[in-house]
Order: C-alpha cells, then structure tokens, then sequence
C-alpha cells in the first residue's frame, strides 16, 4: 500500500537522522569516558571546548577559505592544544583538591569558554559548508555523504579507542590512574601527563562531533553545550567507563530522539529531550548513578 510505504519510508528516514545524531552524541560521551576514567572528573565543558575547536574549523574554512583538508587537520590540532590549555588552566591549579571540586571548576570553564566565542565570533548563527555533500538514495530514502563520514570517524574513534585502553601501555595508565593513583605512581605513572593527555584527547573527540555535526545544523556558542546534556546521559549508561556501551547508548538516544521529534511537532520539545532523556538514563541505572556518587563522595572526605 503506497500509504504504508511512505510511513515506513519516514521512519527509516527519521531513524536515519537519529543515528548519524546519536555517533556524533557517541563522540561527545566518549570524550568525558575519557576524562572520567583517569581523573575522576566528570567535565562539563566538553560541549564549549567541542565549540570552540569548531568556530576555529569555520575560521580556517570558511572565513580564511583555507582547504577543507588542511583546516580540519588544523582544526584537530588546535583542539589538542585547547584542551591541554583548559586543563592547565582549570585543572592544574586544583590538583591536590577532591574530584568533585575539580567537576565544579568545569562548570567555570564552560563560562569562560562561552565568552571568548562571543568576543570572538559573536552569538549570530553561522553556517559551514558540509564536508561531502553528495547524496545516496535508494528509492525514497535519502542519507547525506556527511552523515556516513559521521558513523565512519564515531566508529574508528570507538574501535581505535577501546584497542588503545586494553592494549597500549599510555591506555592502562590513563585507568590505573584512575583506580589506584598511588600504585600508579610507584609504577611511574606520570598524573600530571595522563590528565594532560585525557583532556587533549576529549578534545580531539569533542571537536571531531562538533566540526561534522555542525554543517547539518548551525554554530554558534550554546549548540554542542546542549548536545553535551544528552551526551551525559549516554556515557552514564556505559557507566562513565565503557568506551562501546557510551556508543551504543548514545545511539539508542539518538535514535529515539530523532524519531520522537519527528513525530511530535510541540515546540521546544526537541530542545528538552536531552533532559529527558537524562532523566530516563538516571531512573533506569539509579543504582548506578548511586555509586557513583558515593565513590565521589568517598573520595571527597579523603
């Protein structure tokens, strides 16, 4: 019947949509897996970091008309240095204070971060070119280039990720660090370089999210910061320490989003799913999330 197929067609389109949406969630969970596994810091400014590596991408790109190959691998670069950056500044000075006073400096950072966007660029919504822009259709239903290149990086990142935590001697030290910084030391685990390079790395993550989402969207100062409330709520659900289960969640959240919102026109709904679907992950791994805090907790007395 040509009215069931052009529903079905719409939903694959939507779920489609949501997918491409839930890797670039994926990278931004990553990003704070990252940094949680090896300072016990749950970093909220993974979404102003992951903006500001991509207002340096339309910098480059579009402002400077700079070669879309040589910006993004700019791009990647200053984002490393942005992230060291953000950690000497917001980090370094805290290190001998508690994990949750290090979280709450976060919160500082996205504010100091915001602002340099303002100063900088301004709060107008700019637009970027994608990087492919083709199109693959089979029949009705349509994917952009982009949002094949988006799984293909999520993918990589995730894979190359999750190798490098199991196999390579800087991967284990990031999560000894994490859990037994004391033994760590003993065994020459440098905390200053791990936090160093956990930070550069979720900064590379976050911008990769934030350069390939942001030509299906638009830039400004606040859009990754949104994306990062739902991206919390997918690394919750690997429990802040799985590499894949973050993905996997993150997928799931997209993908319901997408559709969800596709279906539901009310305003301002798409805006608020991120905080629902927060709310979801906490009810769903409450025992979790309890845990977790008491180990924050635990480590805070100390």
């Amino acid at each position: 019947m040509p009215g069931e197929a052009v529903r079905v067609t719409l939903f694959l389109q939507y779920a489609a949509n949501g997918i491409a949406n839930g890797f670039v969630i994926g990278l931004l969970a990553l990003s704070v897996v990252v940094i949680f596994r090896s300072t016990r810091v749950l970093s909220f400014a993974q979404g102003s970091i992951a903006s500001l590596s991509t207002y340096a991408f339309f910098q480059m790109f579009t402002r400077w008309q700079w070669p879309v190959a040589l910006a993004f691998v700019f791009a990647i670069a200053a984002a490393a240095l942005i992230g060291i950056g953000a950690w000497a500044l917001a980090m370094l000075p805290l290190r001998r204070t508690d994990p949750l006073t290090r979280t709450v400096a976060t919160l500082a950072l996205v504010l100091v971060l915001q602002m340099i966007m303002r100063t900088r660029w301004g709060g107008n919504e700019e637009f970027i070119k994608p990087l492919l822009d083709s199109r693959i259709t089979i029949g009705s239903f349509v994917i952009g280039a982009q949002q094949v290149l988006i799984a293909v990086v999520a993918i990589l990142a995730t894979s190359g990720l999750t190798f490098w935590f199991r196999r390579s001697f800087a991967g284990l030290a990031l999560s000894a660090m994490a859990d037994d910084p004391s033994t760590a030391r003993l065994l020459g685990v440098n905390p200053a370089r791990v936090a160093a390079t956990a930070w550069s790395i979720g900064a590379v993550l976050g911008a990769l999210a934030g350069i390939l989402i942001t030509p299906l969207l638009v830039l400004n100062p606040f859009q990754m910061t949104l994306l990062m409330v739902t991206a919390f709520g997918a690394a919750l659900l690997g429990g802040f320490d799985s590499v894949p289960l973050a993905l996997g969640g993150a997928l799931l959240i997209g993908i319901v989003q997408s559709v969800t919102t596709g279906y539901i026109t009310t305003s301002g709904f798409s805006e608020a799913f991120g905080f629902i679907a927060v709310f979801a992950v906490l009810l769903l791994r409450r025992g979790h999330a309890t845990s977790l805090l008491d180990s924050l907790a635990r480590e805070t007395a100390l």
